[in-house]
C-alpha cells in the first residue's frame, strides 16, 4: 500500500471507472460552458466593434450590456446540474486546443451574421427602438445557443434538459421579452416594442437556433 499510486478500498474497479465516468462528465461540462461563453462573447464583439465603425452609433448601452451578461450568463451557471449523453462518456475526452477555437470561431461567426440580419430589419426605426430590439435578439440568440450547444447531438436526440437549467432558460427568455413593457424597463433605456417587431425578433432566433444546428451536423462529428 505504501508505494500504491491508488490504493482500492472494496474488491472491485467500478470506483476508478467510476471516478473516469465523473472526470469526463465535469470535463464535458467545462467545455461546453466555455463554448457557450467564448461564442457569445466573441460573437458580439464583432458586431459590436464592426456597427460602432460603420454606422458610428453605440447600438447597446453599457447598462444594457451588463443586464445582457447578467441574463445570460445565469444559465451558465446550471450546466452543472445538466445531463451528459452516456455515449459521451464511454470514450476518452480530446483537448485539441485548435479544434476548439475553430468551433468557437465558427459559431462566433454564424452569431456575428444573425446580428447583421437583425440590423437589416431594425435600421430604419429610432436609435432607442434598435437598441431595446438588440438588447431582447442578443438575450435570446445566446440562450438559444446555450439550448443548442448544451450537446453536441441534435435538441431532439440531446438527453433532457436538467430542471434548474431548463427553469432558468425559460425564466430569462422570459424577463428579456417582458422588461422592455415594464417600468422597470425604463432603468435600463428599453422601449415597448411593436408585435411586429417582436415578431420579426422571434422568427430571427429561431432560424439562428436552426442554423447552429445544422452547423453542429456539419462540425461536431468532425472536431470534437
Amino acid at each position: 500500500r505504501q508505494s500504491g499510486d491508488v490504493i482500492l478500498l472494496e474488491k472491485s474497479l467500478s470506483p476508478i471507472v467510476e471516478a473516469v465516468r465523473i472526470s469526463r462528465q465535469a470535463f464535458i461540462k467545462i467545455k461546453t460552458y466555455l463554448l457557450c461563453t467564448l461564442t457569445g462573447n466573441i460573437g458580439t464583439l464583432f458586431s459590436l466593434t464592426a456597427v460602432v465603425i460603420f454606422w458610428q452609433q453605440v447600438p447597446m448601452l453599457p447598462i444594457q450590456i451588463l443586464l445582457n451578461n447578467l441574463l445570460t450568463d445565469l444559465p451558465l451557471m446550471f450546466l452543472i446540474s445538466d445531463r451528459i449523453s452516456a455515449e459521451l462518456t464511454k470514450r476518452p475526452v480530446k483537448t485539441e486546443i485548435k479544434k476548439f477555437f475553430k468551433l468557437i470561431l465558427i459559431f462566433s461567426a454564424v452569431s456575428s451574421l444573425f446580428d447583421f440580419i437583425f440590423f437589416y430589419f431594425f435600421k430604419d426605426f429610432d436609435i432607442e427602438i434598435l437598441r431595446t430590439g438588440w438588447f431582447v435578439f442578443s438575450v435570446l440568440a445566446e440562450l438559444t445557443l446555450v439550448y443548442s450547444l448544451r450537446s453536441e447531438f441534435p435538441i431532439f436526440k440531446a438527453p433532457k434538459v436538467s430542471n434548474l437549467l431548463k427553469y432558468a432558460l425559460i425564466a430569462c427568455f422570459a424577463i428579456a421579452l417582458i422588461l422592455p413593457f415594464t417600468q422597470f424597463g425604463s432603468v435600463f433605456h428599453l422601449l415597448p416594442l411593436t408585435l411586429n417587431q417582436l415578431l420579426v425578433l422571434i422568427s430571427i432566433t429561431f432560424v439562428y437556433l436552426c442554423a447552429n444546428e445544422l452547423m453542429k451536423k456539419l462540425l461536431f462529428r468532425k472536431h470534437v
